[in-house]
């Protein structure tokens, strides 16, 4: 007899449960629910009762004999889940031996209740560098972070300073072979100098691959939701046909989710710079298409972003020299993300050539005892480069070289020299007491490369929302 409001698929989870309590009698199985009126989760509690009685009433203690080498087992369907219950089965050798368990494939995950606050859905991001992805989706109040990957040391300190000391510095390869975190959403960059219109776009780039142990992740993690973010290249490249393959493949690694592309503008989720990013939303394969985030009514500027800036500021390095210590090595830090309010200090005629930029510029507005000969030679392409921000416009996209004006259009809108890394953050959407830790070329890429957190938690928002009205 099942509870009244569940549907198929949530019935099936706890009949599984209920197999499971025959099968492994020694064993005890242990099953617990969640009422969908109150929303509390019920503790399990010791119980003779055989394990005949019904999946939603037994609840059985693990016996001594098996108390060893025992193992969570979550057994449940997708939408079962999204109802909030759950099976667990403990497992553990039987007469000596271990017995094999296999959970559901279509197993989903519990939620968290943290301090009596709403249920946090737990979140794992790979390729995590600074946090920018994670920074957004925590801001919804949605989120908890249990687990990051990331190469980059000194990013990865930077994650661990804001979110928690839970990432993995190193190779992905690695961490996946390892045991992995149960997460209702998992996030990712995969790294997109391959596909990237400012690289080489070199189809062979070792890096293109990375997403495959994305895939081994999701795969072993079976999230709700993944998300992938990446160059808008990266949707039309062989890598993204190989993705879609899995998804659509009877046989294929991510057979239980389908896959939806949306080309977001980050100026249209609260950041004031036009960037433009490929998201890849991996959903359940019965649930129909989420769409876009619903875009803000007005688009922010270069004004907005930094109305609270000095443009005056002669530091060359951070204030106050300081270290912390990660994982048994020193790294300059941590740093607000208001102290970071540091500029260059340019050669006479680089001066002269910021100097000569009207606002709005850029290098064919200089005069000809200006011009670098490159440019002379390159009357067409690279408007940019040596350009000068508009105040009342959106920032060109911050890449991680923002601090060198002839990389891109990054002189101050009204000032004499290059943006500052402050400047860069804010206008990448960080909060101020977002904490940095790096040097100042470290810094600037993680800056660079990061997801503007605003347009990450449009992102989040939209997913949690799903996932919580499943659950109501």
């Amino acid at each position: 007899m099942y509870p009244v409001g569940l549907d198929r698929p949530a019935k099936l989870g706890l009949d599984l449960a209920s197999k499971a309590c025959v099968r492994f009698p020694r064993l005890g199985v242990e099953c617990h629910s969640r009422a969908r009126s109150s929303g509390q989760r019920r503790p399990p509690q010791a119980s003779s009762n055989p394990p005949s009685a019904s999946p939603g009433s037994v609840k059985t203690s693990l016996t001594p004999q098996a108390s060893h080498e025992h193992r969570r087992v979550r057994v449940d369907s997708w939408l079962g889940c999204y109802l909030g219950w759950t099976a667990i089965a403990e497992r553990g050798p039987v007469n000596g031996h271990p017995q094999p368990w296999r959970a559901s494939r279509d197993r989903l995950l519990t939620r968290e209740k943290v301090g009596g606050m709403s249920e946090l859905l737990r979140l794992v991001d790979l390729f995590s560098g600074c946090g920018g992805l994670t920074d957004g989706f925590m801001q919804t109040g949605r989120y908890v972070p249990v687990a990051a990957v990331e190469m980059d040391a000194s990013a990865a300190a930077t994650y661990a300073q804001n979110f928690g000391d839970h990432v993995h510095v190193g190779d992905i390869r690695d961490w996946v072979q390892g045991p992995l975190p149960l997460a209702e959403v998992v996030i990712g960059g995969p790294p997109c100098q391959g596909f990237s219109p400012l690289g080489k776009q070199d189809p062979d780039d070792p890096r293109n691959n990375l997403w495959l142990q994305y895939v081994d992740a999701i795969r072993r993690i079976r999230p709700v939701f993944f998300v992938i973010e990446n160059v808008p290249q990266f949707l039309k490249s062989g890598q993204y046909a190989l993705l879609e393959r899995e998804t659509t493949s009877p046989k294929g690694n991510l057979r239980q989710w389908r896959l939806e592309t949306h080309i977001l503008r980050a100026s249209d989720y609260g950041t004031a710079q036009v960037r433009r990013r490929a998201i890849v939303v991996g959903r359940p394969k019965d649930l129909p298409p989420l769409g876009a985030p619903m875009p803000h009514l007005r688009i922010p500027t270069v004004r907005d972003a930094l109305a609270k800036v000095s443009p005056d500021v002669s530091a060359i390095n951070p204030p106050s020299p300081r270290a912390i210590e990660f994982r048994g090595n020193a790294y300059p830090g941590a740093y607000f993300t208001h102290e970071l309010h540091f500029t260059r200090q340019p050669t006479p005629i680089s001066l002269a050539r910021y100097q000569a930029i009207p606002p709005g510029g850029n290098r064919r507005d200089l005069p000809d005892e200006l011009q670098m000969d490159c440019w002379r030679r390159h009357t067409s392409g690279a408007g940019d480069v040596m350009g000068r921000l508009t105040w009342d416009k959106p920032s060109v996209t911050i890449r991680t070289e923002f601090f060198k004006p002839e990389k891109g259009r990054y002189l101050h809108p009204s000032a004499d020299r290059a943006i500052t890394h402050y400047e860069a953050a804010l206008i990448q959407g960080f909060r101020e007491d977002f904490r940095w830790v790096g040097s100042k070329a470290a810094i600037a890429r993680q800056i660079g490369n990061a997801v503007p957190p605003p347009m990450a938690l449009s992102i989040g928002n939209l997913l949690a929302k799903h996932i919580l009205r499943r659950a109501a």
